[in-house]
């Protein structure tokens, strides 16, 4: 997740596409040129750019540690074992 978190709903209580886009790990705006229905319509049918680049990985068979620790922990951001 990149900065800090945007306000989770609207001026009107209602969901925001920008905090869905924070949540998700897209970058800051990646849905402003949609109306907010289908801004959400995208966001929930997308997949989180890191889920993704683990299954592409797992697929590939570069599901193997190397230096810089498991695939998961690296995709993840998760701290490894000793850092």
């Amino acid at each position: 997740m990149m900065g800090p978190a945007p306000s989770p709903v609207d001026d009107q209580g209602r969901l925001s596409p920008a905090f869905s886009e924070w949540m998700m790990g897209f970058p800051p705006g990646w849905t402003d040129q949609m109306s907010r229905t289908p801004a959400l319509g995208a966001l929930g049918n997308a997949v989180v750019p890191q889920q993704g680049m683990l299954a592409f990985a797992i697929l590939l068979g570069d599901d193997e540690e190397d230096d810089d620790g498991p695939l998961v922990q690296r995709v993840s951001g998760l701290p490894t074992e000793g850092t």
